[in-house]
């Protein structure tokens, strides 16, 4: 049927086997919902994304890790002729190596010359090469200038003696402006004295405890034996196997981090500098090493103060390293010195450029969070009748009487206030439309029998049409003093003409009449 309206029909069925597997489907996503989405992932909070700033220090090798500002602090290089990639080692070996990359003389270069610091990235250089050059293109008269500089001696390649070595110190702070904003608006109660905070929205690297995450199996297995490898970033279970979770080195008095960058380049998965990064394909069986071309290193900072199982927790971070793969880095970098412009020195440097991503999330009840949630959540509630109702219909042996009795098909034909009134307004058109007709039928019929009863007849014959006589049999009489009138019977049939009575008058032969 065109207009059918389909509804749900509720059937209550004796089952135990169906009432047993309804309550446990309830029951096993009540806790789903319950424990595992409202307390272990935190669905009752509202996350805020933080940003935040970072500073770099890059310090070489010293030993016990002082600081080289401080007097009675000293290097801890090794002898450059100890280094395979190094032209002195090359030297002492009777031009011998078999360093797998190109072999250049190694430069010590100390922090403040091995680095070059932008706003979010430090890079520490690995190669460089250091071209002299004169200026040659003075204010002329032709105003063309084919050449700047001239070269007045060839480029001096060298490595910068153990760069792998060279610690980076970061330091960095983030915050969460949502949250911090929301703070704000409750910190004074209303008497005015300070309101507790619960939750964070701001922390600092000094004041907080980090580890980096590795992936290196051989990296994990030397920090084991230092008790220094963890299975997680918050707990204190220790482990020898990849990926781990190495505790940062940290100064003594601003318990900053710091680590090598040979550890940071480990944790991405580089064995060291001198690994391959691009083969050549001269048939040399020479190689650009990380040390010769450089690389691109991603340390990513995660910021939480949430922890699943646990809640909200003080702010943890942890710092995850990336290697870009087989890329390279280098930079320009001009020394003037005499006269401004006319000789400089032109510093061609390569290295592993670390830049920090910040990010990461502080957490805060939010009651639209919560509602939102929760009522996603609860929709699971349909899977439980869907999986029982299949159950019924399709796996059981009773299914054929549990479809018969869930599915039944029935035409009922609503007797609703419209239906009635549109009835009621139907056949009250009907009748006075039958009325009429049936009016109009009697009128003509009138109409017929005055036509024939205008010649009236008497005893002594017919007599002349009396234009007195009343044509329609509904008026009533009015003046009771018109005797001459005549009055038809309107029941008489059409064509019956009878004798016609005069008012006043009765027929002769009828005794019964007299004179009042």
């Amino acid at each position: 049927m065109l207009c059918a309206y389909p509804t749900v029909k509720y059937v209550q069925i004796q089952d135990s086997r169906l009432v047993c597997l309804r309550y446990t489907l309830l029951l096993a996503i009540a806790f789903y919902v319950g424990f595992f989405e409202m307390f272990a992932l935190g669905g009752w909070l509202d996350p805020s994304p933080v940003v935040g700033v970072v500073r770099f220090s890059l310090q070489q090798p010293t030993v016990d890790n002082c600081d080289p500002s401080l007097p009675g602090c000293d290097n801890a290089f090794s002898p450059v002729d100890t280094m395979p990639y190094c032209k002195q080692y090359y030297s002492r070996n009777n031009n011998k190596t078999e360093y797998k990359g190109h072999v250049y003389p190694c430069e010590i270069y100390e922090a403040a010359s091995a680095q070059l610091i932008n706003e979010k990235s430090l890079t520490v250089m690995t190669r460089a090469s250091t071209t002299e050059q004169e200026f040659v293109c003075p204010a002329s008269t032709t105003g063309s200038c084919p050449n700047t500089y001239n070269n007045t001696s060839p480029a001096y390649k060298f490595y910068v003696h153990q760069s792998e070595s060279f610690t980076v110190l970061i330091d960095h702070a983030v915050t969460a402006s949502k949250i911090c904003t929301a703070h704000q608006q409750q910190q004074l109660t209303t008497d005015g004295t300070p309101h507790a905070v619960n939750y964070a929205c701001s922390a600092e690297s000094a004041a907080y405890q980090g580890r980096l995450y590795s992936k290196n199996q051989h990296l994990c297995q030397q920090e084991a034996k230092k008790q220094n490898a963890f299975y997680d970033y918050r707990s204190n279970f220790s482990t020898d196997t990849a990926p781990c979770y190495i505790n940062p080195n940290r100064t003594q008095t601003s318990h900053q981090d710091f680590f090598s960058l040979n550890v940071l380049l480990q944790a991405a998965g580089v064995n060291s500098l001198d690994d391959c990064n691009i083969n050549n394909d001269n048939g040399d069986n020479k190689c650009q090493t990380f040390r010769d071309t450089g690389a691109t290193l991603l340390l990513n900072v995660f910021w939480s103060d949430f922890v699943n199982y646990r809640g909200v927790v003080e702010p943890h971070y942890y710092y995850s390293p990336q290697l870009v793969g087989t890329s390279s880095y280098k930079q320009f970098i001009p020394f003037y010195h005499g006269h401004y412009r006319s000789n400089r020195t032109l510093l061609n440097a390569h290295g592993i450029r670390v830049a920090v991503l910040l990010g990461g999330e502080f957490h805060m009840f939010h009651s639209v969070t919560f509602l939102v949630t929760l009522t996603t959540a609860l929709g699971l509630l349909a899977v439980a009748t869907t999986v029982v109702d299949s159950l019924m219909l399709y796996v059981l042996p009773e299914k054929d009487r549990y479809n018969q009795v869930k599915y039944d098909e029935a035409v009922i034909e609503a007797d609703d206030a419209v239906s009635s009134t549109l009835r009621a307004g139907w056949g009250h058109l009907r009748q006075v439309n039958q009325n009429l007709m049936t009016m109009n039928n009697n009128h003509n019929n009138n109409n017929n029998f005055m036509g024939m009863s205008n010649n009236t007849f008497t005893e002594d014959g017919p007599q002349e049409p009396n234009n007195n006589a009343v044509m329609d049999p509904y008026l009533q009489q009015e003046d009771n003093d018109n005797n001459n009138q005549s009055l038809v019977d309107p029941l008489l049939p059409a064509g019956a003409a009878g004798t016609t009575f005069q008012m006043n008058e009765r027929p002769t032969t009828d005794p019964s009449y007299s004179n009042e």
